[in-house]
Order: C-alpha cells, then sequence, then structure tokens
C-alpha cells in the first residue's frame, strides 16, 4: 500500500521508461489543429497574428517569393461570412481574371474539410458582380490573386478593386506569376481527381485557360503554405457552369431571411431553419448550398419532384428511410472523416494517432450502415431514388469491409463515452498482430482491474459509498455524497476535493498513480496501433471515390427525405415547371405557413406577357410584404426541388432572384437607408434580364415624396425594359395610374374593409382581407364615412357623397387621355390573344376540347375588340363633331361605321391602328401610312371572316395566330 510520502515522490520524480517518442496530448492537439486553424481564421473584429505575417512557404522550382496575406484597407471590417453562421470554413479561392475588356474570371474552390473542389468560369460585366456574387455564395476564408497590373487598374479593367470594395474584411493573398499556370493546373487535376471522373472534367475544363490557372494556384498555396497534401486521386472535383444555379444577390439572401432570421440568429424561423429536418450533416450542408444556389435545370427538378411524391405517398417508405439515416447520425460528418483519410499526414503526434483510430472506428460504422440504406429503398420506382439505390449497393461496402476485418477487431466498434472510446482506441486492432501492442494491452487491463479492486477497498476503509467517474480530462476520478461525512467532512485520504451540488468529487493518490500508469499504457498502445492503421489506410485510400459517393447519395437522400418530410407536415404541392405560364392558385408563405394554417391567408399568383409588372398598392399592415415576399420563397423552394405551400403551381425557372425589401440603417457602414436603397437598385439594374424575378417593397419612401415618386417612377421604367418579372409593393398611387398604359402593368391590391356604425362614439374600424384583388385601391372618402358614422343627416350625406363622385370623376379625365387608354387596352388583346394561341398550340388536349377552347376564346376576343372600337369610335364621333372635320374625314368615319356593323354581324376579327407610334419609337407619318396600308379596316390582311353555314377550324386558328404575331410586330 503506497504511504503519501512513497506515492507522492513516485509521482513527481520517477523516470517513465521510453518506448517511442512522442509529445504530450495537450501540445499534439495544438499542432494538428494548427493547419485547421490557419484554414478558419476568426472574426475580422479580431484577426490572428497569423494572417498579418508574410507566409514562409516557397514555391517548388520556381524560385517565387512568399506570398503576402493581406486585408483590404478600409474602415469597414465586417465579418467575411455575412449570409449565417456554418460549421464550413475551410474553402480557399483561387481567382484568375483576364485584366481585360472580355472580364473573363476563372474560378477554383477548394472546400479542404471535406475534400472536394468547385471549379467554374464567369464571363462577367463592368463590375464584376458575378464573381463576387460567385464568392459570397461559397463563402471562402481567403483569396488568392495575381499581382494586378498597373495599367488594368488605371483603365478600370482590374477585379480587385472590386473585391476589396465588396468583401471587406477578407484576407487577399497575392501569389506570384509562376503559381498561374494552366499546364500545372492540368496535372494537378488529372493528379487529384477521382480516376472516373477524369475524361468528363478534361473536356470540360481543357479550354478554359484562367480557370486552370486557377486551380494550379490553389493546389500549390495548399501544398507549399498550408501543408496540405492530397493524396492521389483522392479529391472530388466538380466543373460548374455559370447558368447551372440561379444569382440570388447577397442582400437578397439578408433581407428573404433565406439562411438565418434577421432578429434572432439562433431562431428557425428562416427557410433554411424550416426545411432543414435532415439527419446527416452532408444532408444539412447540400441544402444550405441548394437554398443560396437554387439550379436551373428541369432535368435536376423533375427527377427530384417524383422522389418526394413517391416519398411522400409510397406507405412506409419515408419512415424506413428516415430510420436507415438515423443509424448514420451518431457519426458525424463522415464527409469529413474522409478527408482526414486523404490527406497525407506530416507527423506521428499521439493525437493524429488517437483520431486515426477513431476515424477508423467511425468508418467501419459507417460501412455497416449502408446496406440499411440500401433496403429501405428496396420498393423505390422513381430514377433519382432508383440511380441513389444503385449506388449504395453494399457489395463495394463489403469489400472495403472485408479489409478492415483483416486488421480491425470484429467487436471493435465507434463509441462517443469517453471511457468507452479509450478502450476501443486499445482494443482496436485485432490480437496477435503486434506483440508489444498485446503487452501494453494487458497492462491497460491489469491496471483498470486494479482500479475498482482499490475503490472497494476505499469504500470499507472510509465506511460511506464511492462512486468511480471518468472524463477524458481528469481521468478517472471519486465522486461521494457530501453528507455522508457530517460535520467533520472528508478524511485526509480524500485530495483535490471540490464540492459540486452536495457532491464531493476528489481523488487519491494512489488512484492518480494507476491513472498515470494507465495513460502510459494507452499511449504506448496506440504508438504501436499507429503503424498497423497506417498501413491499412494505405489499403483503403485507393477506395476513398467509393465512400464519397456513398456519402453523396446519402446526402441527397437526406435531402429528399427533408422535403418529404416538411410536405407531408404542412400539405405542399408539387410545382409544374413550364417555360411560359406563371401561375399559382393559393399559395402561402411557407413561414407563416408553418406556424398553423389558420393563420396564413393563401393568395393567387399569375403572370403573363401583358401582366410581368405588378404594382402591389394597399393599407399599411394589409399584407403588401408579405405577397410579395412569399412568391420570392415559392420560387426558390421550387427550383430547390421541394414541395411548396400552394394548391396548385405552373412555375418557370427563373435564373435570377432579387430583393429590394429591408430598411435598416448600417451605422458601421455610414449608410443611411437611402444610400442603401440606392445601391441595392442599382445592383439589381446591373444585372436585371427577361429571366430575372424581381421584388420591390415601398421603394423611395425613405426621401421626400416627390423625389421617391420620381426615383421610383425611373426605376419602374427600367425594370419595364428589362422584360423581367416584377412584384412592386408601394404606397404611391400615382406610379400606377402613369404606368397603366404601358404593356405588361396590372394593378393589384390588398384588401381592406372598413366596418361603420351609427353610434356617434364608435370609431371606424379597418380590417385587412390580406387578400389580393385586381385593380387599384378602391379611394373611399373616410370623411364622409366617419359623417355618416356620427350621424349628419342622409339628406346631406348624399349630396356629399354625389358631389365627390363628380369631383373624383372630373379628376380622372383631366389625368388620362380615354383614347389612349383604349388603344393600350386593344393592344394588350391582341399580345393575350397571341399568347393564349401559343399555349393551345403546345396543349396535350383533345380534338374537340381544344376546339371548344379555340372557338371560345375567338369569341371572347372579339367582343371585347368590337366593344373597345365602339367606344373609340365614340371618342372619335365627339372629337368630330367638336372639331367640324372636312368631307373626307367624314366619309372615312362611315366606312369604319359600316365596317364595325359588319364585323358584329360576321364575327370579324378587325383592329385600328393606334393613334401614336410615337409612343412605341417616334413613328414618322410613312409610319403610319404605311400602317394604313396593311391594317385598314376590313382588309384581307386583317379580317377573318366566318360565314354562318362555316366551321371555324385549324386554317382559321392559323390565321387568326399569324394576325396576332403580326399586329404584335407591328406595335412593338
Amino acid at each position: 500500500m503506497y504511504s503519501k510520502k512513497t506515492a507522492h515522490r513516485g509521482l513527481a520524480g520517477s523516470s517513465q521508461p521510453s518506448v517511442r517518442s512522442f509529445t504530450t496530448p495537450t501540445s499534439s492537439r495544438w499542432a494538428a489543429i494548427n493547419t485547421q486553424n490557419a484554414l478558419n481564421p476568426p472574426s475580422a473584429y479580431n484577426p490572428p497574428s497569423t494572417l498579418q505575417r508574410r507566409s514562409t512557404g516557397s514555391g517548388v522550382g520556381s524560385g517565387r517569393a512568399s506570398g503576402t496575406i493581406s486585408r483590404p484597407s478600409g474602415t469597414d471590417q465586417r465579418p467575411p461570412f455575412p449570409i449565417g453562421p456554418d460549421e464550413n470554413r475551410g474553402v480557399v479561392c483561387a481567382v484568375c481574371d483576364s485584366n481585360n475588356v472580355n472580364r473573363t474570371v476563372g474560378l477554383a474552390f477548394v472546400n479542404v474539410p471535406i475534400a472536394e473542389a468547385v471549379l467554374t468560369n464567369v464571363a462577367d460585366t463592368q463590375c464584376y458582380q458575378g464573381t463576387i456574387h460567385k464568392i459570397q455564395m461559397m463563402e471562402v476564408s481567403r483569396i488568392l490573386m495575381q499581382p494586378t497590373p498597373a495599367s488594368s487598374v488605371q483603365s478600370g479593367l482590374a477585379l480587385r478593386p472590386h473585391i476589396e470594395e465588396e468583401l471587406r474584411g477578407l484576407p487577399i493573398v497575392e501569389r506570384a506569376k509562376p503559381d498561374w499556370s494552366a499546364d500545372d493546373g492540368m496535372l494537378a487535376l488529372q493528379r487529384v481527381a477521382f480516376t472516373e471522373d477524369l475524361p468528363s472534367l478534361e473536356v470540360a475544363v481543357k479550354d478554359n485557360f484562367h480557370l486552370l490557372c486557377a486551380f494550379s494556384a490553389a493546389m500549390k498555396f495548399l501544398t507549399d503554405d498550408m501543408g496540405i497534401d492530397f493524396d492521389d486521386h483522392s479529391v472530388r472535383i466538380k466543373y460548374q457552369p455559370p447558368s447551372d444555379a440561379m444569382m440570388i444577390s447577397l442582400p437578397t439572401i439578408r433581407s428573404l431571411e433565406l439562411i438565418q432570421n434577421s432578429i434572432n440568429s439562433s431562431s428557425k424561423d428562416c427557410l433554411y431553419g424550416l426545411l432543414n429536418r435532415t439527419t446527416t450533416p452532408m444532408g444539412s450542408r447540400v441544402l444550405r448550398s441548394n437554398i443560396v444556389q437554387p439550379s436551373t435545370l428541369a432535368v435536376v427538378l423533375n427527377p427530384r419532384y417524383e422522389a418526394v411524391g413517391e416519398l411522400v405517398h409510397k406507405d412506409g417508405l419515408l419512415d424506413k428511410v428516415v430510420e436507415a439515416l438515423q443509424k448514420l447520425k451518431p457519426l458525424g460528418d463522415v464527409e469529413r472523416l474522409l478527408t482526414k483519410l486523404v490527406i497525407l499526414p506530416k507527423d506521428g503526434s499521439i493525437y493524429e494517432s488517437e483520431q486515426a483510430i477513431n476515424n477508423i472506428l467511425k468508418l467501419k460504422a459507417f460501412l455497416t450502415a449502408i446496406p440499411d440504406v440500401f433496403q429501405s429503398l428496396s420498393d423505390v420506382s422513381c430514377d433519382l431514388l432508383l440511380e441513389i439505390r444503385s449506388n449504395c449497393l453494399p457489395a463495394r461496402a463489403d469489400r472495403i469491409l472485408g479489409i478492415l476485418a483483416d486488421t480491425i477487431d470484429r467487436d471493435a466498434a465507434y463509441a462517443t463515452k469517453p471511457l468507452e472510446l479509450r478502450n476501443q482506441r486499445v482494443h482496436t486492432v485485432k490480437p496477435e498482430i503486434s506483440a508489444s501492442l498485446d503487452i501494453q494491452r494487458k497492462l491497460y487491463e491489469d491496471f483498470s482491474r486494479k482500479i475498482h479492486d482499490y475503490v472497494n477497498e476505499l469504500e470499507d476503509e472510509i465506511r460511506v459509498k464511492v462512486a468511480l467517474k471518468y472524463t477524458a480530462t481528469r481521468k478517472f476520478y471519486l465522486k461521494v455524497n457530501a453528507k455522508d461525512f457530517g460535520p467533520q467532512g472528508p478524511p485526509s485520504v480524500l485530495v483535490n476535493t471540490t464540492t459540486v451540488k452536495g457532491a464531493i468529487e476528489c481523488q487519491t493518490l494512489k488512484l492518480m498513480g494507476y491513472n498515470e500508469r494507465i495513460n502510459e499504457a494507452v499511449h504506448r498502445a496506440i504508438v504501436e496501433s499507429d503503424e498497423v492503421i497506417k498501413s491499412l489506410l494505405s489499403q483503403i485510400r485507393p477506395r476513398v471515390s467509393t465512400l464519397f459517393k456513398y456519402c453523396e447519395c446519402i446526402a441527397l437522400l437526406d435531402l429528399l427525405a427533408s422535403f418529404a418530410t416538411s410536405t407531408r407536415t404542412y400539405a405542399y404541392k408539387r410545382p409544374l415547371i413550364h417555360t411560359d405560364s406563371y401561375a399559382l392558385v393559393g399559395g402561402r408563405h411557407p413561414i407563416l405557413d408553418s406556424r398553423g394554417h389558420n393563420k396564413c391567408i393563401p393568395n393567387d399568383y399569375f403572370v403573363t406577357e401583358e401582366t410581368r409588372f405588378q404594382i402591389i398598392t394597399g393599407q399599411n399592415m394589409s399584407g403588401k410584404s408579405t405577397y410579395i415576399r412569399a412568391i420570392a420563397m415559392l420560387q426558390i423552394m421550387a427550383q430547390i426541388g421541394c414541395y411548396i405551400p400552394a394548391e396548385s403551381a405552373c412555375i418557370p425557372i427563373m435564373h435570377s432572384l432579387f430583393a429590394r425589401v429591408s430598411t435598416d440603417d448600417t451605422m458601421e457602414q455610414n449608410q443611411s437607408t437611402f444610400s442603401i436603397e440606392m445601391r441595392e437598385m442599382a445592383l439589381i439594374l446591373r444585372n436585371v434580364n427577361n429571366k430575372s424575378l424581381v421584388i420591390v417593397d415601398e421603394l423611395g419612401r425613405s426621401t421626400s415624396t416627390q423625389d421617391g415618386l420620381a426615383i421610383a417612377a425611373a426605376m419602374s421604367e427600367a425594370l419595364l425594359q428589362s422584360n423581367a418579372t416584377v412584384y412592386f409593393a408601394t404606397h404611391f398611387s400615382e406610379l400606377a395610374k402613369a404606368l397603366a398604359i404601358n404593356i405588361g402593368v396590372v394593378n393589384r391590391h390588398l384588401r381592406t374593409v372598413t366596418e361603420y356604425s351609427e353610434s356617434a362614439t364608435h370609431v371606424p374600424v379597418t380590417n385587412m382581407l390580406y387578400r389580393v384583388a385586381e385593380g387599384p385601391e378602391p379611394e373611399v372618402s373616410y370623411g364622409i364615412a366617419l359623417a355618416k358614422a356620427v350621424g349628419f343627416p342622409a339628406t346631406f350625406i348624399a349630396h356629399a357623397e354625389k358631389v365627390a363622385a363628380e369631383l373624383r370623376a372630373e379628376a380622372q379625365a383631366s389625368k388620362r387621355d380615354r383614347q389612349e387608354m383604349e388603344e393600350a387596352k386593344r393592344r394588350k388583346l391582341v399580345a393575350n390573344l397571341v399568347r393564349q394561341l401559343k399555349l393551345a398550340y403546345v396543349s396535350d388536349a383533345g380534338d374537340e376540347e381544344l376546339m371548344e377552347y379555340l372557338t371560345q376564346i375567338y369569341d371572347d376576343f372579339c367582343a371585347k375588340m368590337i366593344g373597345s372600337i365602339d367606344d373609340e369610335d365614340a371618342i372619335v364621333e365627339e372629337d368630330s363633331n367638336e372639331n367640324e372635320s372636312d368631307d373626307e374625314g367624314d366619309g372615312q368615319h362611315d366606312g369604319a361605321e359600316e365596317n364595325m356593323a359588319r364585323v358584329a354581324r360576321k364575327g370579324q376579327y378587325a383592329v385600328r391602328r393606334p393613334s401614336d407610334l410615337g409612343l412605341f419609337g417616334g413613328g414618322t407619318d410613312d409610319d403610319v401610312d404605311d400602317y394604313d396600308d396593311l391594317y385598314q379596316p376590313g382588309s384581307a390582311a386583317n379580317a377573318i371572316v366566318i360565314d354562318d353555314d362555316e366551321e371555324f377550324d385549324e386554317d382559321h386558328m392559323s390565321d387568326m395566330e399569324d394576325m396576332g404575331n403580326d399586329y404584335s410586330e407591328e406595335m412593338y
């Protein structure tokens, strides 16, 4: 039995027998994570000293100077990761730009933690918004750039000033020109890419000079400066065409709260929080990436819809898939685990050896779970789920498990509790492979048994119940109830005592001695196991592509299961991808909808060529902002392959999404609300096109009313010219009236109802219906309503209402040109006819149904067009009487009257030229004459005559479509 003095002397001064040199766990851990810290710099608010020094690495055979890490100058030190929290920070980005008017940029993103590289190229604009957006979406930790020529800076062609301005706080590492070699980039790609991926990758990148230069610089930086060396054929390399993903601007991601709630960063009230029902970190990462970069490929989205539908509707399928995925949850991020296997180690620290054993045990558990995933998909029928199942064949996993079985003990399994994990580390390698390992294992077992025997002896000695506890830092320690000792306190044999919640945690000198000897045995066992594990890893690395394929399939399956869970929970419906139509019936804001179906009022969304610019008006708190935000979020959900909260949906694919909805001042950037509005609208106007969805909420309200209206009108005109789909919420009723004559503009409003009472003391109450309605917001005479409520005489109220109506009529007459409005109305009718005929042309309806539909749209068009002509002729006749037109003019008018009568009798289609061709580009008198020759009322060029005994057939339909197209072309 140890005396206090002997035990103390033995622990403090005894020399330890050496088996193999190794560093202490603490220092080894620091050395091992040093590289990871360099790849994951802290926030720019507290930059580490390592980012402010010069790198010491040098290029292999290049003789180049060391790279310099610098931060862009400026007072703003905002964090370089503005989207939201994410565990994925080890992304290095190399940027190679052409420095000329072509503005071709090659980008190489190497995500070190998951051993993945994404290569892309951007044909950018003058401000390099495409490049900056891509960097923001990938959330890089640092940017590699080549020296910028002075001539490019002076000419304004340089990319670096734009990156420094837009991505402040992000370290920029300048690399010498020899690092940027297309030949070296191709060689690096051929060395590290998966063998099965090489043929397609070589075809995709062989002519992308700037892309290969960027990849060369990225790989040299990782090898020379970061000490990261990937094994051969161990990196997933993906070529991503720039057109395959929707562009969502960073302000849009923030303002729509796609990834993070703007008020509470830990709240799940954001799109990512709503849809994240994933089980694995891989699935969560794919979901996040999809939300900020939705797909623009129908061949990607439609298979996802089918897979989600099958998971939802096939009995028991979703539950089996989720149950299989749950078995992978304790393993954490398997992709990061595989990365640790393929990065060749630089030293032999105890910490790295321990982690290698842990990784082997996790890998064994991962491969053991693959058959369960495969079996859960045994009854699937859709192509995507069948593809996932075929890529999860257990046979390939069994081959790798066979390699593990030759070295790893059959009962060894990954554990999460510290003591169990230590036991598994010691017993991972099978017995009789290493004699010295077996000796250390025997010592470990003997001392562990002695500790338990000693605790039993200690209980008898101090006559209280003693619990043996273990943590990774304190090792074995004792825990006793403080009340068991009474007022005299614990005996002197117990040292290092600490009272925690009525219990005494302590040790004894003898227990500390046992801990020391067990630690020694564990370290020696790990050192002896290290060579065996290294040999095992060298056999597994050539098969790492199979393991990464498993991870990709599981991540995609996890994503689809998450979508299916949300669909089943909230009764989502499948959207249909269509090239022209935009029809959403009963659409609901997904966040509000998740709080309860009764709290979210559904609304319809319809967009055609005639309604692509929708001005949304309404009172404050009527739901305008929610209405336009909902369409943006539903568009994103549809383009990530998820069902959406709507009764039915037909949605086109959008290539970009922009939102100007937030109105917060940014004091740290010295930017006012108005300044932010102008910056974000400038970004939108530079990038918007006919494949864009734009939502704008109350633009111009942060300045004076006059200036705000002028700015809103000017920007609305610019958005109109882009042919984008726009939802424009505003309080400027004048804006809706001014733009009403343009083709594509419609005004809708959010309905409200005001309740009145005959009681003089009752104040009128306005109820928000949160439903959209056609047309402008009704003008309500609140003064008259209040007068009625407080009891004015009925005759007074009636006269006041009559006068108010007359004044409104006069105001309308003075603000609008009726003839111009009628002409605009007819143009919309013709454009709508063309759209309907095109839809009918591609329809799958039967002949009878199609003929009935064509007859109906023909009758509707004729009725509306003749009504429009009647209205305009009434105006023309009124003007003729006032101006006393000459005889020739009267004759022409009479001819028009006769022609209209003939149209009414025979059901013809007739049109009149617009009163002002200059409205569409400044037509001349010759243009007007040419127009009259082509579209003279009653001429064969613009009339289809169907006699009473004739049937409407395909020839008539073709004639109508040709005339509609001709008329539309002439109009524009």
